[in-house]
């Protein structure tokens, strides 16, 4: 029996590796000899590149670079061929800062255009860009001014980019922008579908868990929206909004605007890379799971994605996660097996505690219930 191990990480308690290691013990409990390959996996958020690097068996780059307040931090990237996996979070993430320090007006991605810059030395020119776990709403004007753009106010006097300074910008100064970006492709792979602006956007919906108080909100929805229409009044945006373009603080419009770049599926970009789709041939079962799968798993996320390629080879999918939220109708539908880890009324301190545990019983169980 051949089974492939394709999870997400659980948020804030076990990695992609993690997880897929703690699957395989629980079902070697019960199939002590069936083929299991491990394929940690990610969509775009935070770990894309260690589960990458992990499934692929690859090295990552480390290089010193800015966090999000400006200060040094080592930062990781993979090379996979001739393309640079870039994870944002790494450098620009909002696990970079301490609680108190959350604050999207002062925070900026000058990291993320640092590490792309590194690469960029080291003679890449095919980007793939996760945009997921951002601790920044700057609209990508921080990894913009990393590789040359200049941000001016109505004066003419340079801007430090930031969340608070997007109401300045009066107008873009491309001409010292790094010509090595234009001799590049960049992909933005994003776990979301979100606008730049509206109450979905970048600011109204995930500034305040980035900082942002109501009043903060605001002014970030305005500097949004004032970029925006900037971008297009230079000729550097178009078309002026898309689905993904609020990722990562609006690094998706970002990443549009100013290096050209092309939105994708970060579920699909990294299936593709640790070639899930090959690995499917043959296999009996695919397992997947995710901390806490709910409505929103449904719109391009991992699970729903890897269940969906699954079923195109007719490979049955089981799903393990640490909870599963609502309508699970749905998901007892489409998944042979659909499970949460955590047992009922545990509360969260335990259940992070005992998640290997949780994590191996259930796998066990789940296998020796179908086999």
């Amino acid at each position: 029996m051949k089974i492939v191990i394709a999870p997400d990480s659980y948020k804030d308690c076990l990695s992609a590796i993690e997880v897929a290691r703690h699957i395989e013990i629980g079902i070697r409990r019960v199939l002590p000899t069936a083929t299991i390959l491990r394929c940690p996996m990610a969509d775009g958020g935070e770990g894309t590149v260690t589960s990458v690097a992990a499934a692929l068996n690859l090295p990552l780059q480390t290089v010193r670079v800015t966090d999000p307040l400006g200060r040094p931090v080592d930062a990781r990237f993979s090379i996979i061929g001739e393309t640079a996996l870039i994870e944002m979070a790494e450098a620009s993430g909002l696990e970079r800062l301490q609680l108190h320090e959350r604050n999207p007006m002062v925070t900026h991605t000058l990291g993320t255009g640092e590490l792309i810059r590194c690469a960029l030395d080291m003679g890449i020119r095919d980007f793939v860009i996760s945009v997921g776990g951002s601790a920044t709403v700057d609209g990508g004007t921080g990894m913009a001014s990393a590789l040359g753009y200049v941000f001016l106010d109505a004066h003419g006097k340079a801007l430090l980019p930031s969340g608070k300074s997007l109401v300045r910008i009066a107008a873009i100064d491309a001409t010292m922008v790094d010509v090595r970006v234009g001799r590049s492709t960049f992909r933005v792979a994003t776990d979301v579908i979100s606008p730049l602006l509206g109450t979905r956007g970048a600011a109204m919906q995930y500034g305040p868990q980035k900082g942002a108080t109501p009043h903060m909100v605001e002014q970030l929805e305005i500097g949004l929206a004032g970029l925006q229409a900037l971008l297009v009044k230079q000729g550097l945006l178009n078309p002026a909004a898309l689905p993904g373009d609020g990722a990562g603080g609006g690094l998706g419009m970002g990443i549009r605007a100013f290096l050209n770049g092309t939105l994708i599926s970060g579920a699909k970009a990294v299936a593709d890379m640790v070639r899930l789709e090959q690995h499917l041939n043959g296999a009996n079962y695919v397992v997947t799971g995710e901390g806490r799968t709910d409505l929103q798993s449904s719109a391009g996320k991992l699970c729903d994605y890897v269940e969906r390629l699954s079923r195109q080879h007719n490979v049955p999918t089981i799903l393990l996660s640490g909870q599963i939220a609502d309508h699970t109708e749905e998901f007892t539908r489409r998944f042979r097996l659909a499970g949460a880890v955590t047992p009922p009324g545990t509360d969260v301190k335990t259940a992070i505690a005992n998640s290997r545990s949780y994590l191996q019983e259930a796998a066990a169980a789940a296998f020796k219930s179908i086999c």
